[in-house]
């Protein structure tokens, strides 16, 4: 699946300079979110991460596989986390695809 997965952004490059040409006036912005998940994962201290593998909250299985539990407080330092839940990034990593995916453009 990870092959498949950079396989896939590889061939989007090219798709989208296609598709520019061809609908005039468009402009894709290409940002390829599978490399910041490696780079994230593998030197996590450089983007300020403490923790890519747990998530921020407790989730009602106590195992990391489910939705947060209700009523339960999040982890004190947000900031420090890649992931809010097991299925979402924390705003910290969302802020990094945004300076990710638009530095060129602001």
């Amino acid at each position: 699946m990870n092959r498949r997965a950079v396989l896939f952004n590889d061939l989007l490059s090219d798709i989208l300079t296609v598709l520019e040409k061809s609908l005039k006036g468009t402009t894709f912005i290409l940002c390829d979110l599978y490399k910041l998940f490696e780079d994230v994962h593998a030197l996590p201290e450089i983007y300020g991460f403490r923790n890519v593998v747990d998530s921020c909250c407790i989730d009602v299985a106590g195992n990391q596989t489910r939705e947060c539990a209700p009523g339960r407080a999040p982890c004190a330092d947000r900031t420090t986390h890649a992931y809010f839940d097991p299925f979402h990034p924390s705003e910290s990593m969302h802020k990094l695809w945004f300076q990710l995916c638009f530095k060129d453009i602001i």
